[in-house]
């Protein structure tokens, strides 16, 4: 009897440790496979040729982390495989060695080729790092909510977008979650029984965690604190605190060790300190935030925003696992934990969140990574309370409901998952529209790595034309040429052409990566931002926008004066890209104009005082920049916003771009009283209709009136019929409001110069009046030169030389 039931708890405890296991095959399945899409994302050659230069050199390559910035141990890892297959690549004879990193990385890739072969050596390691963790956790979740809360957390894990993405990529971020979650683990072991093996292994634990990647610091330092407030609270003796101060010890000795009990100067340090160029890359990880620019919901900046890691939760990660979490959270708060456990799930992410926060770097939401193994361990301590709640349940209705929630939410978040697969990468959640929309709001490696090269090739071996195309590709020293890709260079990056009329591109084939069309770079910010506002062709790999221009050249920009012309001429020229533009300058607060050259092919340039406030909102895209007057709206109706250049220079001012893609909404005709200006309209009878040509050149084509509570607002619009241009003589156009009983009042004006007028052009005068209630309403329009005062007469009726329309009572 004894050896039967020692048999079944030998079974059991074994069928719990490979429960898991077809989980496990399933994400090395889907990641080792996704991974085959995806190109070099843009920083794994350097970590790559970061760790083969370790493996090959040791101690004379450690120069490279005052560039690179990352410690060596996760990068000679993930060289393993590639060193041992060919550990002759002559990397210290390269050109750049020993003083710049990318350039050695631009010699060293040429020996990466194809780098297909390249790739899966290096992910591989990556790939068994994660199962690592995915085991790890579920050992974790086994050891506090059982069978049931176990397999959700590792369910939770393995369809987490975020690890899935970058689970498989040559980097150090799952490299410092693996390590980082183990010592974790330890840690909570040391707590509940201080052994001097338990606290020698995690000191081991905590330098591999810091020497993973420079950020490390913050993993180990969210775990002293919490170990810290584990002491305070449960009034640890003595012997806790000694060995806490052992474990340091021990880890700041392996950090010391692995670069060969070197000593070095840091900073502006005073004295030298051991492991100097770990800390030096520290320091340069932590100063470089500063100095990167970042884009996020629409917005650019170089540095931090305190809101950036909790805004990128809440549309990087599938409303399903947010929804769970919050709701486990409530469940665990409520029941009684030991203080190990809800000092485990609430202190430590509490705190490396608060770091990353405060001091982490706004460049994606991978530096959130570690905080995720908390939140599946969280999860599934709220399915395990859940699943012994459902043995109690009696309402069969109820349970089969709560099931059936269980289920769809579970169903949601799988399916959420494999619809980006092998794209992970770029997943964004339904508030924010999915990855499709993901451009408006991160970029960088939460959309647009790199990753899409691949995919890039296949589109252009797939259309094949006699245009070559032009490519922007915002990744440092990634080169497409690696990948076949042949296309002409645009920037950023060295060996470039400039990009012709970046305010309107000539025609052509543009591949652009997502992140130059959304970031550009410090030293053009705007130079894509015509791209910005136009849907691309193609879309490929949620990594290059392509747009198949065939747009012919503006004829004419008509730029608004008020407060100030935002443009120069040799901006114009430059922008455009002809000194052959027509430019016209107008008061757009007055008068608006619709070119005749160049048919309607043309733009308006708008100082960005005249558009409201543009901010980003979380639950929709971040707003487009809207016109202020109800007047420019509805001019603009017919254009297109084609730049956003909101943000001013230092050689110009913010200003907005609209080109006109279709001919304007004409008014309709009506009809008019033709007659002098002295006389009054009430008994004469109507004896034409619009439009009325008047003898100085310009036609009458319509009256619109637009009543509102404060304001009346009529718009004439008048087209230039002369066959010649204007003299020099300037002239305007009356507007006035004919009340009872002869009450006028006044909206005279004009707001392009009569010099920049050419036959054809359009005019729409608005003419703004005072509010009027119940009244009949007539309007009384005509032109006369301003140097005079003499009116033009009509030219179908010599004594008139004035048009009455009737527009009925205010409304």
């Amino acid at each position: 009897m004894a050896r039967s039931e020692r048999t079944h708890r030998e079974t059991h405890r074994v069928r719990r440790l490979f429960a898991p296991l077809p989980a496990l095959l399933l994400l090395f399945a889907m990641a080792t496979y996704g991974s085959h899409a995806l190109s070099f994302t843009a920083d794994e050659p350097l970590h790559l040729i970061a760790g083969y230069a370790f493996l090959q050199e040791g101690k004379s390559s450690i120069w490279m982390m005052d560039i690179h910035g990352h410690p060596p141990l996760v990068n000679a890892w993930s060289a393993l495989p590639v060193y041992i297959a060919e550990p002759n690549i002559p990397l210290a004879s390269l050109y750049g060695w020993g003083w710049d990193v990318h350039v050695l990385e631009q010699a060293a890739l040429q020996h990466f080729v194809p780098p297909e072969r390249y790739e899966a050596a290096a992910r591989i390691p990556i790939v068994l790092l994660t199962i690592v963790l995915a085991a790890a956790v579920y050992r974790w979740a086994l050891d506090w909510w059982g069978m049931a809360g176990a397999l959700t957390t590792v369910g939770v894990l393995i369809f987490d977008p975020t690890l899935l993405a970058h689970g498989r990529l040559t980097t150090t971020d799952v490299g410092l979650v693996s390590l980082g979650t183990v010592a974790t683990i330890c840690t909570i072991r040391w707590w509940r029984c201080q052994r001097w093996r338990y606290a020698v292994v995690l000191g081991v634990l905590l330098s591999a965690v810091s020497l993973a990647k420079a950020s490390g610091v913050l993993w180990v330092a969210a775990l002293a604190l919490s170990s810290a407030a584990v002491g305070l609270w449960r009034r640890k003796p003595l012997r806790f605190w000694g060995q806490g101060l052992a474990i340091g010890v021990v880890g700041l000795v392996g950090i010391w060790a692995f670069y060969g009990f070197s000593i070095g100067s840091v900073g502006a340090f005073p004295v030298p300190v051991p492991a100097a160029s770990h800390w030096r890359a520290v320091l340069m990880q932590t100063d470089s935030v500063d100095h990167r620019l970042v884009f996020a919901f629409g917005q650019r900046k170089t540095g931090r925003w305190w809101w950036y890691f909790p805004a990128a939760f809440a549309i990087k990660n599938p409303i399903p696992l947010i929804v769970a979490l919050m709701a486990s959270l409530a469940r665990l708060w409520r029941m009684r934990l030991p203080a190990e456990r809800l000092i485990a799930i609430g202190v430590w992410p509490s705190l490396y969140t608060v770091l990353a926060i405060g001091i982490g770097m706004n460049i994606g939401y991978r530096h959130m990574l570690p905080v995720h193994p908390w939140i599946a361990l969280t999860i599934g301590g709220g399915a395990a309370w859940w699943h012994q709640s459902c043995g109690r349940h009696r309402e069969v209705g109820k349970l089969f409901m709560q099931r059936a929630a269980m289920l769809g939410m579970s169903i949601w978040y799988v399916v959420g998952t494999l619809r980006v697969w092998p794209y992970e990468v770029a997943f964004f959640n339904e508030l924010v529209g999915g990855p499709d929309q993901g451009h408006r709001y991160l970029v960088a490696s939460n959309l647009d790595w790199g990753q899409g090269y691949k995919a890039l090739r296949s589109y252009i071996d797939r259309t094949a034309d006699d245009r070559r195309p032009m490519l922007s590709a915002n990744y440092r020293t990634l080169p497409p040429t690696l990948y076949g890709v042949d296309a002409d260079r645009l920037p950023p990056g060295e060996a470039t052409q400039n990009l012709a009329a970046p305010l309107h591109p000539a025609p052509g084939l543009y591949a652009l990566s997502i992140m130059s069309v959304q970031l550009g770079w410090p030293a053009d910010q705007d130079l894509y931002a015509w791209f910005r506002e136009l849907e691309p062709t193609a879309r490929l790999g949620y990594s290059f926008f392509v747009y198949d221009v065939r747009e012919p050249p503006v004829g004419w920009v008509a730029q608004c004066t008020v407060p100030t012309g935002p443009l120069t001429a040799h901006q114009i020229a430059e922008g455009f890209g002809s000194n052959e533009v027509r430019v016209i300058p107008f008061d757009c607060s007055q008068s608006w104009i619709y070119p005749a050259v160049g048919g309607y092919a043309g733009a308006y340039a708008l100082h960005a005082d005249h558009v409201q406030q543009r901010e980003g909102v979380l639950w929709r895209q971040p707003r487009r920049p809207v016109p202020t007057d109800p007047f420019l709206q509805r001019r603009l109706s017919d254009a297109r916003l084609s730049a956003d250049l909101g943000r001013g220079t230092s050689t110009r001012p913010g200003l907005v771009l609209y080109e006109h893609v279709r001919s304007p909404t004409m008014p309709e005709s009506t009809s008019v009283i033709l007659q002098a200006a002295e006389q009054t309209a009430e008994a004469a009878k109507v004896n034409a209709r619009l439009p009325v040509s008047f003898d100085g050149g310009l036609d009458l084509e319509g009256v619109i009136a637009y009543p509102d509570q404060s304001v009346y607002v009529v718009e004439t619009w008048w087209r230039v019929a002369s066959s010649s241009a204007f003299p020099a003589r300037p002239f305007s156009i009356m507007g006035h409001l004919l009340l009872e009983p002869g009450q006028v009042m006044v909206g005279d004006g004009m707001g392009v110069a009569n010099q920049d007028l050419l036959p054809g052009d359009r005019i729409v005068q608005v003419h703004r009046f005072s509010a009027v209630d119940g009244q009949v309403v007539w309007f009384r329009a005509g032109v006369y030169w301003l140097d005079t005062l003499d009116r033009w007469s009509c030219s179908s009726m010599p004594d008139a030389d004035a048009v009455f329309v009737r527009l009925g009572p205010s409304e």
